[in-house]
């Protein structure tokens, strides 16, 4: 998705680059722009993978696919935008995998799998296969890799900086802020009261009126 290859980058391009083999022929389909930022984001692993660059038309892209010959293709999202949501109708490979770049159902039967590990249903709370089009593909582990951060310098927070003290429990979410849904807060309101000594991590915002809606 364009747009969105940060995300990418970080949660699946180190996997999807290590797919890689003499058995097995890996390429990642994006637009032109994004082929050049992933590239030089992924670094030296990306040198071993193939490339297929897309149009940003729905029925061009396709046939972009088609006319790579792939065996199948797994979606890393399907359904933020236009083109990743219809193309799949377009069937460009004979299997399509949805994945959990976007952990909800396509839509259509098309899609031959959605590609998530066993604990990872992505509606824990529900009967998940019924929520589903497609199939969920249970894995052993969670279909991601990433890297381990090199850091320059290590910086170690004081006792009592930020509220937290020696002994204290740390819980960090670091999602974006205007994703946390009112659910989120009573599960985070729930682990609270479980334990006393845990203080809750989030990230903050530039914005000032998101900040200030967070605060509250």
């Amino acid at each position: 998705t364009h747009g969105h290859e940060g995300v990418f980058a970080q949660c699946a391009g180190p996997l999807v680059a290590r797919l890689a083999s003499d058995d097995l022929e890996v390429a990642i389909a994006c637009v032109w722009g994004a082929r050049l930022w992933l590239r030089h984001t992924l670094g030296e692993i990306a040198d071993q993978l193939d490339w297929i660059t897309l149009p940003t038309m729905t029925h061009a892209a396709a046939e972009a696919l088609r006319s790579a010959g792939c065996d199948a293709l797994w979606y890393w999202e399907s359904g933020t935008d236009a083109v990743n949501h219809f193309v799949p109708y377009l069937r460009p490979a004979a299997l399509q995998f949805n994945g959990w770049g976007w952990p909800m159902t396509c839509g259509h039967r098309r899609i031959a799998g959605f590609l998530t590990c066993h604990g990872l249903d992505p509606t824990p709370d529900a009967d998940a296969d019924a929520e589903f089009t497609e199939p969920l593909v249970r894995l052993a582990s969670p279909p991601t890799f990433f890297c381990r951060a090199a850091f320059a310098q290590r910086i170690a927070p004081t006792a009592g900086e930020f509220g937290i003290e020696p002994g204290d429990r740390v819980i960090s979410c670091l999602q974006r802020v205007y994703k946390l849904r009112p659910e989120f807060d009573r599960l985070a309101a729930g682990i609270l009261e479980a334990v006393p000594s845990a203080r809750l991590v989030l990230t903050g915002d530039a914005h000032p009126r998101i900040q200030q809606a967070l605060e509250s």
